[in-house]
This record gives C-alpha cells, sequence and structure tokens, in this order.
C-alpha cells in the first residue's frame, strides 16, 4: 500500500482516542499536554509520535479554517443574491453549494497543500444554481397556472350546468339555455 493511502498513526487510533485528541486541542492544549494525556490513555508502544500529532492537529486546523472560509464565502454569495424568503429548494441549492464549496477548498496537491480556488469560479457556480432555482420556480409558476386554469374551468362548467338546469324548469328554449351555457364558459 502506498504511504499516501495508508491510514496515519493517528487515523488508526480509536475513535475515543481522536475525539479526545480533537477535545484536548480544541480546549487549547499544546502538543505536549496531548501527548501527556495520551500517555495515561494508551500503551507505550501504541503513542503515535510527536510529529504525526503534529501533522494530524495542523490538518484538522487546515480543515478548520477551510469550513470557516466556505461558510464566509457562502454568506457573500448569499449576500449577493438578495435576502428573500427561500423555497425548500433555495435552501437546498445554498446547502449544495456551500457543500460543493467546501469540497472544492479540501482538494490538495501532490505535496498536501491546498488548492488555490479562482473566485471567479465559485461565483460561476453559484450563478448556475441561481439560474437553475429560477427555472425551478418558473417550472412551478406554469404547473399552479395549469392547474388553477383547470380549476377555473371545472366551477364554470358547474355553473353553466346549473343555469341551464334552472333555465330549463323556468321554460326557456334549447337555444336560450346554449346561449346562457356559452356566455359562463365564455365560448363564443
Amino acid at each position: 500500500m502506498s504511504r499516501k493511502n495508508r491510514p496515519s498513526t493517528i487515523d488508526r487510533l480509536p475513535k475515543e482516542v481522536r475525539e479526545k485528541i480533537a477535545h484536548l486541542r480544541d480546549a487549547g492544549c499544546t502538543l505536549d499536554e496531548i501527548i501527556n494525556t495520551l500517555n495515561t490513555l494508551l500503551p507505550s508502544d501504541g503513542l503515535p509520535s510527536r510529529s504525526a500529532l503534529h501533522r494530524h492537529v495542523k490538518k484538522q486546523e487546515q480543515v478548520t479554517a477551510r469550513m470557516r472560509e466556505s461558510r464566509q464565502m457562502v454568506e457573500a454569495i448569499a449576500k449577493n443574491f438578495g435576502d428573500k424568503h427561500t423555497s425548500d429548494i433555495s435552501r437546498m441549492n445554498l446547502e449544495l453549494m456551500q457543500d460543493i464549496i467546501l469540497r472544492v477548498l479540501m482538494v490538495t496537491d501532490e505535496e498536501g497543500e491546498a488548492s488555490v480556488v479562482d473566485p471567479k469560479d465559485i461565483m460561476f457556480l453559484a450563478t448556475a444554481m441561481e439560474k437553475s432555482a429560477k427555472a425551478s420556480k418558473s417550472d412551478f409558476d406554469q404547473q399552479l397556472a395549469a392547474a388553477r386554469e383547470t380549476e377555473r374551468r371545472q366551477t364554470a362548467e358547474k355553473a353553466a350546468e346549473k343555469a341551464a338546469a334552472t333555465a330549463k324548469k323556468q321554460g326557456l328554449s334549447a337555444e336560450t339555455i346554449s346561449a346562457i351555457k356559452s356566455s359562463i364558459l365564455g365560448v363564443a
């Protein structure tokens, strides 16, 4: 197995120990303090090296920084599109965009350095998602208009039938009844 694909010594530790490392780092503990705590939790032959711990902590800090940058980019993009009430689809698109930005920011080159992302690329992505949301809204509006038109026709047909029945009871001619129905239905 190549070195790149092999889990680090920290990644091979039990989940509880990795969580403890993260908790200690979040609490502001130094590498030496974390190592001292690991001495009490792990057998001496299972301890990671100081350099391995340093690489792990540094990587976690980079991920946290990228997530923070990602969140800031998404907030800036959202402000550019206005603070309008959003539908579930728009919110989903925004979350999807945030996830994509985070994934792009987490890409590293062969030396483990973070990739450089052109803000224009992120703006193109945001514009595409905005257009997708607008197309979805337009489609919804068309379906809603068609449903309303169907409901309007059904209501008019029921009214025309009631008017025809009443006119027939009153003794109006078939021609007059037909004219009344055509007028209600909007047929010339």
